[in-house]
């Protein structure tokens, strides 16, 4: 379901304003989630779902009126849910709109069917660790990389829309021995962002407390992955 939406993001779709919409439900427990209201069952359960069709026309009102050019999905995880390929497709009814979803990765049958029909342009993958650490940084006991794998293939080997890799730099979570893992995803990639992780309210309480990631760590991280991608981003 949608959980709720934010008008006028500067940051979310690159050069463009955009609607935020947020999903809710995701098949991980990352602990450091800023998220845990659209990830926890109990939480969701309070969460007030929002009309997909008072939503679009919300947004073909603002497009029209040049306030905004783009609509990012975001959650939880996007890909999960039921209605998403329906709502993009009703989306692409209006003509000229750019369309972004965010996602972990996890259900690469999904994603693509939504880029093989062209309803997205631009997609952002989370890559949440190395092999080694993947089941500490999503919060469950094991995790198999497989599909991570494969969505970060099919990614890397189509031409229809344009993508990210992305990570959160968590100080527990990633360190330089995991460099050379997180390269067994992100290895020729068109875009490899790397995200400070900041403290504020998280799914675990713990990550609350780390510190924030530091610039000469982003420096030194960033330099490592430059000569395997076309270009290294560092978001604070």
């Amino acid at each position: 379901m949608i959980a709720g939406y934010k008008e006028g993001s500067l940051v979310d779709v690159p050069g463009r304003v955009a609607v935020v919409v947020f999903t809710a439900g995701c098949n991980l427990r990352c602990p450091y989630c800023h998220n845990a209201d659209l990830v926890l069952p109990e939480r969701i359960a309070k969460l007030r779902p929002v009309s997909e069709e008072r939503l679009i026309s919300r947004i073909k009102y603002l497009y029209d009126r040049g306030l905004i050019s783009a609509v990012a999905i975001t959650g939880g995880e996007p890909l999960l849910w039921n209605g998403l390929t329906m709502f993009l497709s009703k989306l692409r009814e209006i003509k000229g709109l750019f369309l972004k979803v965010d996602t972990n990765g996890t259900v690469p049958s999904r994603l693509k069917e939504l880029v093989n029909n062209k309803l997205v342009d631009y997609i952002a993958m989370d890559v949440k660790s190395s092999p080694a650490k993947y089941a500490l940084a999503v919060g469950l006991a094991k995790f198999d990389c497989k599909h991570i794998k494969s969505s970060a293939e099919f990614l890397k080997g189509q031409s229809k829309v344009m993508y990210e890799f992305r990570t959160t730099v968590v100080p527990s979570l990633i360190t330089e021995e995991d460099f050379e893992g997180l390269l067994e995803f992100v290895i020729g990639a068109n875009l490899y962002a790397l995200q400070r992780f900041r403290p504020l309210s998280t799914l675990d309480p713990k990550y609350s407390q780390l510190e924030p990631t530091s610039s000469a760590f982003l420096g030194k991280m960033a330099a490592y992955f430059v000569p395997y991608v076309k270009k290294v981003e560092i978001r604070k």
